[in-house]
C-alpha cells in the first residue's frame, strides 16, 4: 500500500485530501453495507425463531437463517471454550503456531487487507502527505493555528469514541452494537488523529525537554526497525516459544509491557544512531 500511495507523492495538498476524504467514504459506505447486512441477518434469524418457539413448522429458508446468524456470532463472540483453545494454541512451539494460524493471516493478508485495510491505510497516507506538503507536519503553522487543530480534532475524535465506547460496553460487545460503531470509526480515528499532530507539533515549536524530542525523533528515524523490534519483543512476551503469557494478563497490566517498550525504544534508538545513519 506504501509503494502505491508512493505513486501520489506530486499532487497538491488539496487533491491529496480530496482523495483521502474520498476513501474514507469508501470505507464508511463498506462498514453502513456490513451493518446493515449483519442487521438483516439478525431480523430473519428472529424471525424464524418466533416461529419456531410458537410452534409453527419452519421453512428451509427459515432454519437457514437460524445457522447463519448461530454462525455469525460463534464467529464474532467465541465461545470460552474456543477462547481457551485459542490461548492453549498460543502456547505451543514455534512452528506450531505458525501453522495454526496460518490460514488466519493468509485471510488477513488478502480478503482482509484489501477490504478493509487498504482504504483505512492509503487515506491515512494521503492525509499525512499533505500535512507534510502544506508545513502541519513540520511545525511551520502558529500556535493558535495548531490550538484549534487540536480542540476541533479531540472535541470531534474523543466524543465520537466515547460514544461508541459506551455504546458497545452497555450492550456487552453483542455482534450489532459492533457493527453499528464501525460505521463512524474514521470519524472519530481522523479527528482523534489531527487531535494528536497538533499536541506533538505544540511540543515542538515548544523546545521544552529537548532530550525527549531528539529520543522521539530517533524513534521516528528508526520507525521500520522499532516496529519489528515491537514484534519480536511482543512474540517473546506473549507466545509460547517465550514466557507464554498471552491470555494471562489482565488488560491494565498491558500497559506496563506498552510503557516498558516505549521506554526502551526511547533510550535505544538514540544509542543506535549514534554509530550508525539507519536503522
Amino acid at each position: 500500500i506504501g509503494l502505491f500511495a508512493f505513486s501520489f507523492r506530486n499532487w497538491e495538498p488539496k487533491y491529496l485530501i480530496t482523495g483521502a476524504i474520498f476513501l474514507l467514504l469508501i470505507s464508511t459506505a463498506l462498514a453502513t453495507k456490513d451493518y446493515f447486512h449483519t442487521n438483516s441477518v439478525y431480523k430473519k434469524s428472529e424471525e424464524a425463531l418466533v416461529k419456531k418457539n410458537n410452534g409453527q413448522v419452519l421453512m428451509k429458508d427459515d432454519s437457514a437463517s437460524i445457522d447463519k446468524w448461530k454462525s455469525l456470532v460463534a464467529e464474532r463472540k467465541p465461545s470460552p471454550e474456543k477462547v481457551k483453545e485459542d490461548i492453549e494454541s498460543r502456547h505451543k512451539g514455534y512452528f506450531s503456531i505458525l501453522m495454526d494460524k496460518a490460514s488466519v493471516n493468509q485471510f488477513m493478508q488478502t480478503y482482509i487487507m484489501y477490504r478493509y485495510f487498504f482504504w483505512d491505510m492509503f487515506s491515512m497516507m494521503l492525509l499525512g502527505m499533505a500535512f507534510l506538503k502544506n508545513g502541519i507536519l513540520r511545525a511551520a503553522k502558529s500556535n493558535s493555528y495548531y490550538l484549534m487543530l487540536a480542540l476541533a480534532g479531540y472535541s470531534v475524535g474523543l466524543t465520537t469514541n466515547y460514544l461508541e465506547t459506551s455504546h458497545v460496553v452497555s450492550n456487552q460487545f453483542a455482534v450489532i452494537p459492533m457493527e453499528l460503531v464501525n460505521i463512524t470509526y474514521d470519524l472519530g480515528r481522523v479527528f482523534t488523529t489531527f487531535g494528536h499532530v497538533a499536541v506533538i507539533m505544540l511540543f515542538i515549536k515548544s523546545g521544552i525537554l529537548p532530550f525527549l524530542q531528539r529520543a522521539l525523533a530517533a524513534v521516528g528515524q528508526m520507525a521500520f526497525t522499532n516496529y519489528i523490534m515491537q514484534t519480536i519483543i511482543c512474540n517473546t512476551i506473549f507466545l509460547g516459544f517465550g514466557f507464554g503469557l498471552y491470555g494471562m494478563l489482565e488488560r491494565y497490566e498491558l500497559y506496563y509491557i506498552v510503557f516498558g517498550i516505549w521506554i526502551l525504544q526511547l533510550i535505544w534508538s538514540p544509542v543506535w544512531l549514534r554509530y550508525f545513519r539507519f536503522g
